[in-house]
């Protein structure tokens, strides 16, 4: 079970869908537009069960503990309004083991979180919330944040 956090027009999930016949994909995302708009763009996989689509705050996910095997979040967690509470919730539906994947260009990290302009101090971030094996790459404009569930 794979969760895209903040789906945005959808475009995370319409990729994994094409390329994996295999997972059950779900998104979620803050605003009824931008699932309206992910939900035309993706109108094939959720008709055929593939996809799932709602409308939650990261702050509150509607998921059972232990849910998913792997969460994405590509350019969003810059704009959760609880940044702490949202990985807390992250941690919380992530299987043991599970993957958390954070994607985001590195200028928009220094524009509206100022305070982990420091990729180190994202990683601190993570490890306070229990995540563990936390390691970032960087390339270009690019910062990637993988961390591990304990």
């Amino acid at each position: 079970n794979i969760l895209d956090v903040g789906i945005g027009g959808g475009e995370t999930l319409n990729y994994l869908a094409t390329t994996t016949t295999q997972n059950n994909l779900y998104g979620i995302d803050i605003s009824a537009d931008s699932i309206a708009f992910a939900t035309n763009k993706n109108k094939e996989c959720i008709n055929e069960g593939r996809i799932k689509l709602t409308t939650a705050d990261i702050a509150a996910l509607p998921f059972e503990n232990e849910s998913f095997d792997l969460i994405t979040a590509f350019q969003t967690h810059i704009y959760w309004q609880e940044l702490d509470k949202g990985l807390e919730e992250i941690h919380r539906v992530l299987q043991t083991d599970g993957t958390l994947l954070i994607v985001c260009e590195k200028d928009k990290i220094d524009y509206h979180l100022k305070q982990y302009k420091n990729p180190d101090d994202f990683v601190q971030l993570l490890l306070q919330q229990n995540f563990e094996k936390v390691e970032f790459y960087e390339y270009n404009n690019w910062i990637y944040f993988k961390a591990i569930k304990n």
